[in-house]
């Protein structure tokens, strides 16, 4: 009898689109305050913290991916380990790679104890973040598969209540804070988010307009840029950054109606096939991004002499976003890399 080969999943156009999306405004992230935000205009100013805001839905979205993709299979600990080495693999070896473009060379002892302790580079926080969720992803697939409708309103009830909402009433309203020792891990930021991507596709719920889908994330990034305009005035630009929390409700809405609207998408043929490609390379789009944006500094600084402040920026990040596709698909022709990307 001959072994049939296993079908090749099959990728979903609207999460590839998503995740080239978050891919790039990843990279927004990292830089937009390349051009300084205390010595611009208030006008520039407030552009940027509202593209600061509209940029932040990139990791609560890639975190819903992973949400929806993830808990509907009934992994083994096995395989869950196996995904858990493979990121971690992918850490240490592109750590690896920063370390070197830093200082020309690897010295182990003190390299191991800063990839133990830190991220090497920004973005690498997601790494770690992630390889902990893939350990705990047996018992969060049993968790959502078991849930019913009711329980996951509560879940999220609890979540939104505690690391969303109340924080904003602590820091607006002066409320006092919560005990420290009130401890409810499960309901945390990056848990929730993971749940919510499940929920709302598995669950059949009443359908928003795609207007609102796209009014209320732009109504949401204008919110936070007025109370971080406000922040930034009242601190002389020493502490503003309150609203960068991804669990506060600007981002936890907007994160949902966008991963909402591009659900909606209807993409085939040669248009798929593009977003299918592109998806695949994302991940190595990420890993390489920052190192990218390192890089092109120069450049950036020879824009900055140039043209616009907003102008020079947005050039530099969609020349980061190009340089790291390539560098990308080049990965992709290295025996051993590809598989880990």
């Amino acid at each position: 009898m001959t072994n049939t080969p296993p079908a090749p999943v099959r990728r979903i156009a609207w999460l590839d689109a998503l995740r080239v999306l978050c891919c790039y405004l990843v990279i927004v992230n990292h830089s937009y305050d390349a051009i300084g935000i205390a010595a611009i205009s208030r006008p520039v100013r407030l552009v940027s913290f509202m593209i600061l805001f509209s940029v932040k839905i990139a990791v609560p979205i890639f975190l819903m991916i992973s949400g929806w993709t993830l808990l509907r299979k009934e992994d083994t600990v096995k395989k869950s380990l196996s995904r858990f080495a493979r990121i971690a693999l992918v850490y240490v070896v592109f750590s690896a790679v920063y370390e070197i473009n830093s200082c020309g060379t690897i010295r182990p002892a003190y390299f191991l104890e800063t990839i133990l302790t830190q991220p090497i580079t920004n973005a690498y926080w997601y790494l770690i973040t992630y390889a902990g969720l893939l350990l705990m992803l047996p018992f969060l697939q049993k968790i959502a598969r078991g849930m019913r409708r009711g329980e996951f309103f509560y879940y999220f009830a609890v979540s939104i209540l505690f690391i969303s909402v109340y924080p904003m009433a602590v820091k607006y309203l002066h409320l006092p804070a919560y005990s420290d020792h009130f401890r409810i891990p499960l309901f945390g930021t990056h848990v929730c988010y993971v749940f919510l991507g499940y929920f709302l596709l598995h669950e059949k719920l009443p359908r928003i307009p795609a207007w609102a889908l796209v009014c209320l994330p732009l109504l949401c990034a204008a919110g936070a840029t007025v109370l971080t305009e406000y922040s930034f005035l009242s601190s002389q630009g020493t502490n503003y950054l309150f609203m960068d929390n991804i669990a506060l409700p600007p981002t936890l809405i907007s994160s949902a109606c966008v991963f909402l609207l591009f659900s909606r998408m209807n993409v085939q043929g040669k248009t798929a096939a593009v977003l299918s490609h592109l998806g695949r390379l994302s991940f190595g789009v990420y890993l390489l991004s920052d190192l990218v944006l390192m890089r092109l500094e120069p450049v950036f600084d020879l824009l900055m002499t140039a043209m616009h402040p907003l102008a020079a920026v947005t050039l530099y990040q969609l020349l980061t976003f190009a340089v790291s596709l390539a560098g990308a698909q080049l990965l992709t022709k290295i025996p051993l890399i590809r598989k880990l990307v």
